[in-house]
């Protein structure tokens, strides 16, 4: 493994539906977010993420869990560590003000269906969705 990352995610929903993104270049989804900056708190880089990705303002969020990920790309291991936080929202547009990403409304039986990365984190959030736990998983996707 060449280096870890460090990545702060929020869940946001809209009634039973979770938001998701997807790279375009890419099938698979995941939360909205991005990487923690050097010197930066994974709260802050969430901040700063959903307003560059979303032009959303909020610091209404509240930390749920982490997941560490071990994974394969193109034949390379990466190592994630993924902050995940529920944000709270009134109403925002969720049209991508990035390029390369976009977004989607999933309910939650589309999530449940999705390739979401990663692979542990959804059954973890729709496990929380009921119970509200706290949540801290160390996973391996193959």
């Amino acid at each position: 493994m060449e280096k870890i990352e460090i990545i702060a995610r929020g869940l946001i929903t809209g009634g039973k539906k979770f938001l998701v993104c997807r790279d375009k270049m890419n099938e698979n989804y995941f939360l909205p977010g991005g990487h923690i900056e050097p010197g930066e708190f994974s709260s802050d880089a969430l901040f700063r993420e959903l307003k560059e990705e979303l032009a959303l303002e909020t610091k209404n969020f509240y930390f749920i869990g982490i997941v560490e990920n071990i994974y394969s790309l193109k034949g390379n291991r990466h190592q994630e560590i993924n902050f995940i936080y529920s944000v709270e929202h009134e109403s925002f547009s969720f049209q991508s003000k990035e390029d390369h990403i976009e977004f989607s409304f999933f309910s939650v039986e589309e999530f449940a269906k999705a390739d979401v990365r990663p692979t542990k984190l959804k059954e973890v959030l729709l496990k929380w969705r009921e119970d509200k736990n706290f949540f801290h998983v160390k996973t391996i996707d193959r």
